[in-house]
This record gives structure tokens, sequence and C-alpha cells, in this order.
């Protein structure tokens, strides 16, 4: 599901809340050590996020992780166990979908990218993307979070000349998500040169 974000991110502003969230979690190196950042988000913000690992059979088919918003501006990123176990053991792909949740986290909490609200019939509720109505990437929640982790797993300033094999050997970021960045993100940067 997908929701409208408070905010209209650009790439490029994105590319800057990664370096901010670096810099926040005091991540100096190429790779981005998804578990310890994570520890090191739960100790900065204590008392609006934790984490649980749950049963895999509580999540529906698709969902690997997830952020659940738990009132007051409180948040838990809910892991699938197998994903948390492989995560343990460096498995790329479910590292990428931790770093997901928390950077849903970082921009709901941190940058107010939350999601819109309209006065529906039933009260208050979140304005989301539906079939006949496609958000624009730069209004949406999942583009948004999406974009973030791409740039804070590989950054941009470091891998932009970097092969395929040097981007996944140097970062751990998932296949995904580097052919992503290879074909999307290098193709529209030369485009803006």
């Amino acid at each position: 599901m997908d929701y409208e974000s408070r905010l209209s991110l650009s790439r490029i502003q994105i590319r800057e809340i990664s370096k901010f969230a670096r810099r926040l979690l005091e991540i100096k190196t190429i790779k981005f050590p998804v578990l310890k950042a994570l520890e090191r988000l739960i100790d900065k913000f204590s008392n609006n996020l934790y984490y649980c690992i749950l049963p895999d059979d509580e999540f529906e088919t698709n969902v690997m992780a997830e952020l659940v918003p738990e009132g007051n501006d409180v948040y838990c990123i809910k892991i699938r166990e197998t994903v948390y176990e492989k995560a343990v053991n460096g498995d790329r792909a479910s590292l990428g979908f931790i770093s997901h949740e928390m950077c849903h986290f970082i921009l709901i909490h941190i940058f107010d990218a939350g999601p819109v609200l309209y006065k529906g019939e039933n009260g208050l509720v979140y304005a989301r993307s539906l079939k006949d109505k496609e958000l624009p990437r730069y209004k949406s929640m999942e583009w948004q979070a999406m974009a973030l982790c791409g740039e804070i797993m590989i950054p941009y300033e470091k891998c932009k000349n970097y092969t395929f094999k040097q981007i996944v050997s140097k970062t751990k970021s998932s296949d995904e998500q580097t052919r992503y960045f290879l074909k999307w993100v290098i193709k529209n940067e030369k485009l803006l040169i």
C-alpha cells in the first residue's frame, strides 16, 4: 500500500537526507552496516522506535518487514523472523528490507514526511494511491523510502563510477538495488550534466 507524503522530495533532496542519516548514525564507511545502524537509530530515538522479530506466519505473504505506528509518535519495525536471521548472516536483500523500514522512520519522524490526512466519511483517513489515481514518485511514501534506502546503501558520490561487481562488493547492496542504481540513478544523473 502506498500513501501520499506530506513532503514532495526530489532524488537530490533524498540524497542530502541520506548524507544526514549517515552522519546521524555515525556511518563513515561505504558499506552501510544495517543491523548496527538499526541499533544506533533505536538508541538515538529510544522513546520513539523499537523493533521486534516475529514469526513468519504473522506477516502477509509479500511483507518482509514493516514500520507500524504504535501511537503517540512511537513506531515499531516488525521484522519477519527468517528475514532477520538472513540479515544476521549477511543476506543483502534482507538487509535492504530492514534498511527500507528504517528509512520510513527517518522520513516520517525526522523530516515529517508522513502520510497526508484528509477528512473522509468515517473521519480522518490517509490519502493513498488508487488504481485510477497513481501518485507521482516525488509524493509517494514508498518511492521516497526506496530512494532513501538506495542512497544510504549505495552512496552516489562514492559509487557513481563503479561497476556492478564493485558496488555489490563494496556496499553489500542487493543485486536489485545495484541494477536500479546503474540503470536509473546513474543514467538520469548523466542526463542532467
